[in-house]
């Protein structure tokens, strides 16, 4: 009986739901620019990106510091959603510039992808895509076709 109560009291009066409460705290931490920095360093520099299986826990022991300061920072001062999404966005860079290599024009897709950090083909697929619009092969033949008009 109190449950039947309690569910038609909340039908009666919903919660209000904060659709950006995510990105409200997120907001209101304060930037910290310096690591920004040498995060941005770790994975310019030592492209830790390249490690298939790299946690923010591990960029946050790398730059001695929290886990949760890391991932603050990816938020608030780089303007990622999560450090998956950082990350993705460098390995899909790589990727971008090794799919515009003449020299690497036979390396099979998945290779590529295995050596961006890509654990399969299908989560890199989906990134590409979702990073670029087309899929790695559609890229690749885009770029052979606009090197053979010039």
């Amino acid at each position: 009986m109190g449950a039947s109560l309690a569910v038609l009291y909340r039908r009666r009066n919903p919660l209000e739901v904060s659709k950006t409460r995510k990105t409200d705290r997120s907001r209101s931490v304060p930037c910290d620019p310096a690591l920004a920095a040498r995060l941005t360093t770790l994975l310019e520099v030592d492209r830790i990106y390249l490690e298939p299986n790299i946690k923010v826990a591990d960029a946050a022991l790398r730059l001695r510091t929290p886990d949760y300061k890391v991932s603050q920072c990816i938020v608030s001062d780089l303007g990622f959603a999560n450090f998956n999404q950082l990350i993705n966005s460098y390995r899909i860079q790589e990727a971008c510039d090794q799919l515009l290599q003449p020299d690497l024009a036979d390396q099979p897709i998945l290779s590529i992808a295995m050596d961006c950090g890509f654990g399969s083909i299908g989560p890199f697929n989906r990134a590409f895509k979702a990073h670029t619009g087309m899929t790695p092969s559609a890229y690749r033949r885009q770029t052979r076709i606009a090197e053979s008009v010039r």
